[in-house]
């Protein structure tokens, strides 16, 4: 079968399209699945181009899938928390421990030996990471490590084997700051956690520094209970006072309203006093005119006396008493120091104009005078 030139170039083209259909239907997915890359929560990474063995450092890319092109993967770089122990050998949980324990000498020479537990966490910047890689690779923590275990021997060096038990705290704080102050030096890593867990020193020493201990927490507890004691007999003291002062409150209260009692009950007696005086001096002005043979005006109605221990009186009556106020007119009746009446007339004159003007429910206490009853 024979073509001619244009029908076979037709053909050719056709075959060839063909062929670049099922390349790109086979091989594009192939292509795309080795120009994505994934980074797992925890990580990071750096673009690292296989082609030309270089590393993007400008970029550091986060959790997740991402499209990097042909030839090119990530490094990946562990962002989280990560604990070394440095310990004893154990040999039935040889896994549970990454290293041994801190050897080293205290600053009075004795041997020691400390347990130590320390986290840490690379910085995330892509500068930090691109730095961290190109010094030490994914192989870093050993170096990390080294630091940390002749920071450690530098503080304890410091500390004379009685600090090392009575200032394990200080001793704690002293050893985070070392550490802490070369990694931000380095900007490579952040240490989060440090603690010393325990401490061995010769069996000998470590008895006389327990002894010593007990006996300062012997003292101190001596202190807190002598503490105690003052702080109780101050608040007994204290109580005292408030007492001391409820009751001189309590006294002057009950003082002054017996002041005040008594101040009124004087107020009473000077106006029921007042109020006699004045009645009094009306009838004495009265008996003075008669006595004289004077006319006087219509006398004005007998008060009533109230009975008292001092002389009898008349009680109330029906008739209202005369008291005089800063309303009323005062008498201009004067009455005579020098008259020659006696006390006996002026009570038989009271007691004769009371009997006259009293009514029926009226009663007279006033005892009747002798010389009325002489005659």
């Amino acid at each position: 079968m024979r073509f001619t030139y244009n029908e076979g170039l037709k053909i050719i083209l056709g075959i060839l399209l063909l062929f670049t259909a099922l390349f790109c239907f086979i091989a594009g997915p192939i292509m795309l699945g080795y120009s994505v890359d994934v980074l797992v929560p925890g990580q990071v990474g750096l673009d690292y181009n296989k082609k030309y063995q270089t590393i993007d450092s400008d970029k550091r890319y986060t959790p997740g899938r991402h499209f990097l092109g042909l030839g090119h993967k990530f490094i990946e770089l562990n962002t989280l928390v990560q604990t070394v122990k440095f310990h004893w050998d154990y040999p039935y949980y040889p896994d549970l421990y990454d290293d041994d324990a801190i050897t080293g000498r205290t600053y009075d020479g004795l041997s020691i030996s400390v347990n130590l537990d320390w986290s840490y966490r690379v910085q995330s910047d892509a500068d930090s990471l691109y730095a961290l890689y190109q010094l030490y690779g994914k192989d870093y923590q050993p170096v990390l490590t080294q630091v940390v275990r002749s920071k450690a021997r530098d503080v304890l060096a410091r500390y004379d084997a009685y600090e090392l038990i009575s200032e394990r705290d200080q001793l704690s704080q002293d050893m985070r700051e070392e550490i802490d102050d070369v990694f931000q030096e380095s900007k490579y890593a952040e240490l989060t956690h440090l603690s010393i867990l325990n401490i061995d020193l010769p069996d000998d020493v470590e008895d006389t520094i327990e002894l010593t201990v007990i006996a300062q927490q012997d003292v101190l507890q001596a202190a807190h209970e002598k503490n105690i004691a003052i702080i109780a007999a101050e608040t007994s003291v204290q109580e005292a006072r408030i007492l001391k002062e409820q009751i001189l409150l309590a006294a002057n209260a009950s003082a002054e309203a017996t002041l005040y009692e008594a101040e009124q009950k004087a107020r009473e007696i000077r106006v029921k006093r007042a109020a006699e005086a004045k009645a009094f001096g009306e009838y004495l002005c009265r008996f003075q005119n008669l006595y004289n043979g004077v006319d006087t005006p219509s006398p004005t109605p007998a008060p009533t006396l109230a009975p008292t221990t001092a002389a009898p009186t008349a009680v109330n009556q029906t008739n209202a008493p005369y008291v005089s106020n800063s309303t009323e007119t005062e008498s201009t009746c004067v009455p005579d120091p020098n008259s020659n009446f006696t006390s006996s007339d002026l009570l038989s004159y009271i007691w004769v104009t009371n009997v006259l003007s009293s009514s029926s429910s009226a009663s007279i206490s006033l005892d009747k005078p002798s010389m009325l009853t002489a005659t």
